[in-house]
């Protein structure tokens, strides 16, 4: 749930939701997501498991707005562009909203692992990784050997490398 929330939050703050109402969606899409999980096939061409999500999460915005067409409200408008904005999206297959949402799941991904380390582990990891600074410099700037950098950069590597494997 951690790692697929920002995406849900993401397309029900699209499709125009408030934030109240995006987050409690949120909530009604991971009850039908535990409730249909035994029934999830991931077994078959095109079938993932976030186009799966993506289904349950439009169909949970489908109802959301059939509520709201019943309840009067003060601003309209919202409906038709969720319509809209439904029947303009490229199908999940070939989205151009694909790569956004690879993104999305990466940083979501990404800030779950950082959380596995301690900041000095991930500090030195990512200076030497992303920063391109030398081994060295940032065990000084850490106050820990450069041995330690080294099997802080190794650590968190497996680390990420796992979690990707695990998100494609």
């Amino acid at each position: 749930m951690k790692l697929y929330s920002p995406l849900v939050y993401h397309w029900c703050r699209a499709a125009r939701l408030p934030p109240d109402d995006a987050a409690d969606l949120l909530q009604e899409v991971f009850q039908s997501v535990v409730t249909a999980l035994g029934a999830f096939d991931h077994e078959g061409q095109g079938r993932s498991f976030r186009g799966w999500l993506r289904t349950i999460t439009q169909n949970k915005l489908r109802d959301y707005f059939r509520r709201r067409k019943r309840t009067p409200s003060a601003t309209g408008g919202s409906e038709q562009d969720y319509l809209l904005a439904l029947a303009e999206a490229p199908a999940a297959d070939g989205s151009t909203n694909e790569q956004a949402e690879k993104r999305l799941l990466l940083r979501s991904d990404l800030q779950l692992v950082r959380m596995e380390f301690e900041e000095t582990t991930w500090q030195a990891f990512w200076r030497v990784t992303i920063g391109g600074h030398d081994a060295a410099t940032v065990a000084t700037e850490l106050g820990i050997s450069r041995a330690a950098v080294y099997t802080a950069k190794s650590r968190v590597l497996s680390r990420l490398r796992q979690a990707l494997a695990d998100l494609a």
